[in-house]
């Protein structure tokens, strides 16, 4: 069974590369960062280094997309020289995150917040942004389609109310007689 991702996790970097992993390529060197196995907690490189995987941290998705698109322009070159552009991208790129990573990790010890509650507000900070474009949008709509929508039950339908007659014939409504001894069928 698969591992799920911690709520303080980077979900799109959660078990593709660890912040240990980040900080080795800051320093120059290239280390293998795949996870072996699905049911795994430690990647290759803390394997080896007999240390546990720390995940990058939610917070630190811009900085991730940048590591990981330097990333990309160096894997698809086998052999990288140590002081070629595309490893000083990647090095750049991984100070930038493990920055962001020790910066923010100080500030929330100073202040004395949990990790969690930190994330927990920063979402319904996010979800509050979310909901202000969605009112904006609704806003920006064109009047025409802003006016009373009518439907069912206000009246407005093509119906014209209740249902006469009986279900099925195509006669009409009919009438009925107060008289005990009328005829039915008449």
């Amino acid at each position: 069974m698969p591992i799920p991702c911690p709520p303080t996790a980077l979900p799109e970097a959660f078990r593709v590369i660890c912040l240990r992993s980040v900080r080795a390529f800051g320093r120059g060197r290239r280390v293998v960062f795949k996870f072996d196995k699905s049911n795994s907690k430690k990647c290759a490189y803390c394997t080896l280094q007999n240390e546990k995987c720390a995940p990058i941290p939610w917070y630190a998705g811009e900085e991730y997309a940048a590591f990981w698109a330097a990333m990309d322009d160096l894997v698809l070159e086998e052999e990288e020289e140590e002081g070629s552009e595309e490893m000083m991208a990647v090095k750049r790129a991984a100070y930038a995150l493990d920055n962001v990573v020790r910066v923010t990790t100080s500030m929330m010890k100073e202040s004395g917040t949990d990790p969690s509650v930190f994330a927990l507000s920063e979402g319904i900070r996010g979800i509050s942004g979310k909901l202000d474009a969605l009112r904006e949008s609704i806003e920006a709509l064109p009047a025409s389609i802003s006016g009373p929508v009518r439907g069912r039950g206000d009246g407005g339908g093509s119906g014209g109310g209740r249902r006469r007659g009986r279900r099925g014939s195509g006669a009409g409504p009919r009438e009925r007689s107060s008289s005990p001894l009328a005829d039915p069928d008449a």
